[in-house]
């Protein structure tokens, strides 16, 4: 089982990511270097949030791409990839080795 589902990011300007769980990629338009990835329980209002606050990584040098997650992952399996994919790309826009937001109160399983 995967986290995501398979293929390759799909850009936000040819598509209008869906509100449900996922994970994002702020890529540099010149470069195609990752600045920043992150994941969401909601990628249509992250991405909608991320420009409406006038993030860095959101001016027009870079481009936003989204892939969404797999129905049977849970918020625990989207960290754990998030903190690799962090580790692994190095994005200037990353303040944390990953995993740093707030796990939700409805995370689906329970904790032992």
């Amino acid at each position: 089982m995967g986290t995501y589902h398979p293929g390759p990011y799909k850009k936000v300007k040819n598509h209008t990511p869906p509100a449900v769980p996922g994970k994002e990629r702020w890529v540099d338009k010149k470069t195609g270097k990752s600045v920043y990835d992150g994941t969401t329980n909601n990628l249509q209002r992250r991405i909608a949030r991320q420009k409406s606050d006038g993030m860095p990584y959101t001016s027009n040098r870079y481009e936003a791409l989204f892939k969404v997650a797999d129905y049977r992952s849970t918020d625990r399996t989207r960290k754990q990839d998030e903190v690799k994919t962090i580790s692994r790309k190095k994005g200037k826009f990353n303040q944390n080795k990953g995993g740093g937001g707030r796990m939700p109160k409805n995370s689906g399983r329970r904790r032992k």
